[in-house]
């Protein structure tokens, strides 16, 4: 009961802060109530939020910071997996599983199937298990695209099918971002062009939230299509690549413009209101200059973006205090959500911004949060970005106005961890281009652990 309780008091609350709200503090309770698989799979997941919470409030208290470990920064053993936990979480999590197979069979139960999907996606990554929760959202993702498919041809319910096309497939085209972030390529087919992503006239926030996530995704599969190529120089990026390029960045710029004229329009826009405008305006900004670099290996392309980096993170400076105004403060400071909101794009802004004050400031905003998106995490990103700022500025003294040279630009940072209820130790390799960017990629792995 305990979990249950503390579920519904405090983890579900800061999951669905504004966009999520209904579906985690009414929707969700509801169904698992009725539904004894999923009601294991909530407790499950309330003893391992409590648990995060209890971990950083602990780990506030003694200013636990990571540090570089004394070894060299290339030898460290892979972080070990987290093999045993609250016992309640592990009989909880077993039972939901069996009782969802057995159910799995049954007529009727594919929202119910999906549901637990997503259950077990936030129980994985609270475990830090991020490769168990991307299969558990693999998983639901083949089951919706299987369900539409067949829907098409055959008369489903119609009050099932609403469930799924409106309810669930929206949730999974949110974990697909989380997906593409962590560097993996979609295989299956994204349920919508670019050219259907902005409405014809934003009706809510909501609506806007959605039609952005579309933007995410296509914008990250059009990353993900470029990959290394920009590093080959006898590899030629095709117009097509730049005619795509074009239309996303036209299309998020038309997503602004639309959802600019909705607010305008709005007389009641309150404080909760403007929180949930800058934080999909932070993600627009920073989905710009993605696409933006993608073509090209020049990490000094990211001067031109100066004024959407500091713009990005003069909103999330905002946050806290909108936050405040909603008594939604302490939940803004340590949450765990599902979705990328701050973590990522802010993390992006720092180790990619080479204004020095900028970057700084962005790496402020994450210190000044205790955040789980994901597999995202404020503090360890904010850590990573104080690597990356370290080694970009090495040898520029105690000048922090000198902007780094390109040659000195970190491209790629790979983060191996165990950032979960448990695990301290974490291993950063860091991919330069030493000797321009038609040279050979330098690796620097650097060892940590939190003491």
């Amino acid at each position: 009961m305990r979990a249950l309780e503390y579920f519904h008091v405090r983890t579900a609350p800061a999951m669905g802060m504004y966009f999520d709200a209904d579906f985690w503090n009414s929707f969700i309770v509801q169904v698992s109530v009725a539904e004894p698989a999923l009601r294991h799979a909530v407790v499950a997941l309330g003893v391992l939020a409590e648990q995060r919470e209890l971990r950083d409030e602990v780990n506030a208290s003694d200013s636990r910071e990571p540090h570089l470990a004394e070894e060299s920064p290339t030898v460290m053993s892979t972080p070990t997996r987290i093999t045993e936990t609250d016992p309640v979480v592990l009989q909880s999590y077993n039972s939901s599983v069996g009782l969802l197979s057995k159910l799995a069979s049954g007529p009727g139960t594919t929202d119910t199937v999906l549901l637990a999907c997503i259950l077990f996606v936030c129980i994985e990554f609270l475990r830090g298990d991020t490769e168990g929760a991307i299969r558990h959202f693999k998983g639901g993702m083949a089951i919706i695209t299987d369900y539409i498919s067949r829907a098409e041809s055959a008369q489903p319910s119609r009050l099932m099918f609403d469930r799924v096309k409106n309810k669930m497939l929206p949730f999974f085209n949110r974990l697909e971002v989380l997906y593409a972030l962590d560097g993996y390529d979609a295989s299956w087919q994204y349920h919508t062009t670019l050219s259907k992503t902005v409405p014809d006239a934003v009706s809510s926030l909501e609506n806007a939230r959605d039609s952005l996530v579309d933007l995410l995704n296509l914008s990250l599969r059009f990353l993900r299509s470029m990959d290394l190529r920009m590093y080959e120089p006898s590899a030629a990026i095709p117009a097509s690549a730049f005619e795509e390029q074009t239309a996303l960045l036209n299309s998020l710029s038309l997503w602004r413009q639309r959802t600019s004229a909705y607010q305008a329009k709005q007389s009641d826009f309150t404080s909760r209101d403007q929180y949930a405008s800058n934080v999909l305006e932070i993600q627009r900004l920073v989905a710009y200059t993605w696409v933006s670099v993608a073509t090209t290996p020049f990490e000094c392309a990211h001067d031109f973006h100066i004024p959407a980096y500091t713009a990005a993170v003069s909103l999330a400076e905002n946050l806290p205090a909108l936050a405040r105004a909603h008594t939604q403060s302490a939940r803004h400071a340590n949450a765990f959500t599902l979705d990328v909101e701050l973590v990522g794009p802010i993390h992006w802004v720092a180790i990619k911004c080479r204004e020095p004050t900028v970057r700084r400031r962005a790496i402020a905003v994450l210190r000044g949060m205790r955040r789980r998106e994901a597999m995202w995490d404020s503090k360890m990103a904010a850590f990573i970005a104080e690597r990356v700022v370290a080694i970009e500025e090495e040898g520029s003294g105690d000048d922090e106005s000198r902007l780094p040279r390109e040659e000195a630009r970190v491209h790629y940072s790979h983060t191996d961890s165990w950032a979960g209820v448990a695990g301290d130790g974490f291993q950063i390799t860091h991919r330069l281009k030493t000797r321009g960017v038609w040279g050979e990629w330098v690796e620097r792995a650097e060892n940590f652990t939190l003491q």
